[in-house]
Order: C-alpha cells, then sequence, then structure tokens
C-alpha cells in the first residue's frame, strides 16, 4: 500500500522519537501537523496514550513497507584507484592537472 511522504515522515518520526524539524522541511506548517497526527489515528495508523504517541501494527507494516521511499539507501563507496599515497609531512602536493598546465 503506497500512501503520502508526509505521513510516513511523521511514523517515522514518532517510531523513532525524532523532533519535528523533517515534519517541516517538507513544508508543513506547525499547524498542519496535529491534522496529520488526526488523519493517521483515524486510519488506525498510530495510537495514543498517558506514555504518548506510538505506532499500531498496522502504521508499523506501512511505514516498513515503504521505508524506501523516504530513507536515502546506497553510499558511494570510495574509488580506489583515486586514493593517493601517504605523503611525508614536509611534502607539497599539486594535482596531475597543474603539473600539466605548468610544463605547457
Amino acid at each position: 500500500m503506497k500512501c503520502d511522504k508526509k505521513l510516513l515522515v511523521l511514523l517515522d518520526t514518532i517510531k523513532n522519537k525524532k523532533d519535528l524539524f523533517s515534519l517541516l522541511e517538507l513544508g508543513l506548517e506547525l499547524s498542519q501537523i496535529p491534522l496529520l497526527l488526526k488523519q493517521a489515528e483515524q486510519a488506525m495508523l498510530i495510537v495514543r496514550t498517558e506514555e504518548g504517541i506510538s505506532l499500531t501494527e498496522s502504521g508499523t507494516n506501512l511505514l516498513n513497507d515503504n521505508i524506501n521511499s523516504i530513507k536515502r539507501r546506497g553510499f558511494i563507496l570510495p574509488l580506489n584507484a583515486a586514493r593517493m599515497e601517504k605523503l611525508p609531512v614536509n611534502a607539497v602536493y599539486l594535482p596531475k592537472r597543474i603539473v600539466q598546465d605548468k610544463q605547457k
């Protein structure tokens, strides 16, 4: 089941007990957050108790099914061929392009 990105970020915020900054980055106003909470509660995705707000089983399942749409996955690994060997402390490094330009 697909759902709104704002709702997914709200569920992730509740699950991981984050601050509301990620919701504000999506363009929500502070006055819209309670409306989104009410919508999630009516959809039985969250439950309010005396201890606070937590996800229901359906809210957890929805978040887990759609987590890739809000999380940044896949890191860029360093390119080993572009690594430099360690230079002595008093050495000066000039990139190849600069050295080639000066030789012309």
